[in-house]
């Protein structure tokens, strides 16, 4: 579950413009609204499993590749708390909140490096009973329950005043009950088959939190971009789902609005959900060994198998929680000329292209570097490494920046050995005579061009091949990187630009929207960086 940071109106919890299907469709965004789609990876990605068996609640720490969608999920124990619970993040993503389920106890468990394996405990008016938990925007800790509620932060903040009473309130300004129906996953469920909304528009409704989690998405004080947040709620009602909720009050009584926004595949006793990767849900069944992780459009996109200690490991009832650190750019804070994914430096009168019509830059949506981050020391990085950490090198968000120093900070390392992203542009292309690919590619102390392919590569030898799809599909799916993409060529140090109509297999008129970047070619030790992706009409 993520919390979010930034107070924003409860109307930014609709969607506008659903279809008439069980997903939500979104348009493509023109060039001039680029930056509305400013969705950040995050770098760092703290999961958290918290699995109920014989009255204990054991919270885990989940190791598991967000950024490449790959490996096993593999889980480390950081605490046992006695009795059935559900967990969110702290604000200040310090502690993991474990709240019984009608215990009156939270108990809050370090996962900092100051405070890793520290126990706050704390105690709750009433001992609400609960099935959904999580931080909202204004950092409540919000609990669906019988009742939608929220519980006070103690006095100094979580983990201050140990020990202390928290006053419960009903959520906001909601002033009556609301007409919910609420079922925790200790119950026998009964498959509830008729429908609480309509297919085409939110509506009063009386939403079925029956088990499940709930959790809000990012919003654009988080990511450094301009996202619209959502509360989303996934439930066991009708064989589980995903629905968007909207809480409030409507002529002074109160109002609850739901929309369905996909139907889970297989896992109707869901447990928990948690914001990760790319706006992506990783989602979590009782008796099931594997995660799922969709799309905001309910695409099964991945499904890690849950391990502990080497072994397959069978998920009870319980809930998951996620917190997410962004690498923002605060550079051009003072500069108005700049939008917060441009950072100025000796290149940008050599590499700048958005004096040229509909220019924007692509964002990261898949990153399988060759070199894995362990194997960056043991590695002759040369000139490229200065004080550039290993972790800086593979912080996919890097790549959704660009950084216009000549020796620039912000680059995304593909490590060679065939290591690969997929980037995304906002708006897709449509190829005309001019419609061109500009490919930058940071290597420190090098020139801002070069003339030909080989007096780039004979001052550092990195080489990387270049491919688009005639596609604008809105989001990844598994395998989306292994068929019909269409190489535009090679792609050295520094600047390359690509114009498409002269690529065969591409016509004047096509929609392009993805491009992918294969370092196949690299001979130095760390291979290709890339520094940002940008298109424009020469």
């Amino acid at each position: 579950m993520n919390k979010l940071f930034k107070k924003v109106s409860y109307a930014l919890l609709i969607f506008i413009g659903f279809s008439c299907s069980n997903q939500v469709q979104e348009s493509a965004l023109a060039p001039t609204e680029e930056e509305a789609s400013n969705i950040r990876m995050p770098f760092s990605q703290k999961t958290f499993l918290c699995d109920n068996k014989s009255g204990i609640a054991n919270i885990y720490e989940i190791d598991y590749d967000f950024q490449g969608l790959s490996g096993d999920a593999n889980l480390t124990k950081i605490a046992s708390i006695k009795g059935h619970s559900h967990i969110a993040v702290s604000p200040d993503k310090r502690w993991v909140v474990v709240v019984g389920n009608g215990s009156g106890k939270i108990t809050l468990v370090g996962i900092d490096t100051d405070n890793a394996g520290q126990l706050v405990g704390y105690l709750v008016q009433g001992k609400p009973r609960i099935t959904q938990v999580d931080f909202d925007m204004d950092d409540k800790l919000f609990i669906a329950g019988k009742k939608f509620l929220e519980i006070a932060t103690p006095v100094g903040g979580w983990g201050a005043s140990e020990g202390s009473i928290l006053a419960k309130t009903k959520y906001r300004s909601i002033t009556g009950d609301l007409d919910i129906v609420t079922s925790d996953e200790e119950e026998n469920l009964v498959d509830i088959e008729e429908e609480y909304f309509n297919e085409d528009d939110l509506k009063s409704t009386r939403p079925k939190f029956a088990g499940g989690d709930i959790l809000f998405t990012q919003n654009s004080s988080e990511t450094d971009g301009f996202e619209a947040e959502h509360l989303v709620s996934f439930t066991r009602h009708q064989k589980g789902k995903a629905m968007l909720v909207k809480i409030g009050t409507k002529n002074g009584k109160p109002h609850v609005q739901s929309k369905l926004l996909f139907k889970l595949n297989g896992q109707k006793k869901v447990t928990g959900a948690a914001l990760v990767g790319d706006n992506h849900f990783i989602v979590s069944a009782n008796g099931q060994t594997k995660f799922k992780i969709y799309s905001f459009s309910g695409d099964v996109i991945a499904t890690p198998t849950i391990k502990l200690d080497g072994s397959n490991f069978k998920h009870a009832n319980g809930d998951l929680a996620s917190t997410q650190s962004f690498d923002k750019n605060s550079i051009n804070d003072v500069d108005n000329a700049l939008s917060s994914k441009e950072i100025d430096g000796e290149y940008f009168g050599e590499w700048y292209r958005g004096y040229n019509d509909a220019h924007q830059y692509a964002e990261m949506k898949l990153y399988r570097p060759g070199v894995s981050i362990q194997n960056y020391p043991s590695l002759d990085l040369s000139e490229d490494n200065f004080n550039i950490s290993k972790e800086s090198r593979r912080n996919s968000a890097n790549a959704d920046l660009a950084d216009y120093r000549k020796n620039a900070a912000k680059f995304t390392s593909l490590g060679k050995n065939d290591g690969y992203a997929l980037l995304r542009f906002p708006a897709a292309l449509t190829v005309s005579d001019k419609t061109t690919i500009q490919v930058v590619e940071t290597t420190w102390g090098k020139l801002a061009n070069y003339e030909s392919q080989a007096d780039a590569t004979t001052a550092y030898n990195e080489l990387a091949s270049v491919y688009v799809k005639v596609s604008t599909d809105r989001f990844y799916t598994q395998g989306f990187e292994n068929n019909d993409w269409i190489k535009i060529g090679d792609a050295h140090i520094a600047n390359n630009e690509f114009t498409l109509s002269n690529i065969n297999g591409i016509e004047v008129g096509d929609k392009i929207q993805w491009i992918k970047i294969v370092d196949d070619q690299s001979k130095t030790g760390d291979g290709f960086d890339i520094n940002f992706i940008s298109s424009f009409e020469k």
